[in-house]
């Protein structure tokens, strides 16, 4: 799933299921609460020049999963967690208000 240069009222909501699975959002604002959860399998989950404006979640399970965002805000409190795996979190040019 790709998105880019979009701006949504509310917020994202994803949850992938079995299987090996690509997330990536480029440029979008989300203006309210955010929850993205990876499912079994190896998930990469990746936050591009992207703005959140309220708590964001993101959650990985089973699988050798990465989590990463690049150039991107989060107005509010970022949740990263990884469980089961060989896991990875990556935080380049992002901030937090």
């Amino acid at each position: 799933m790709t998105d880019s240069g979009v701006m949504f009222d509310g917020g994202l909501r994803a949850h992938q299921g079995p299987g090996n699975d690509n997330m990536s959002v480029i440029d979008a604002q989300f203006e309210k609460m955010s929850i993205v959860y990876g499912g079994t399998g190896h998930d990469d989950i990746e936050f591009t020049d992207s703005h959140f404006l309220e708590k964001t979640v993101i959650q990985t399970f089973e699988g050798n999963d990465s989590i990463s965002t690049t150039g991107s805000r989060f107005d509010g409190e970022l949740f990263a967690i990884t469980l089961d795996g060989q896991d990875s979190i990556t935080i380049a040019g992002s901030t937090q208000q």
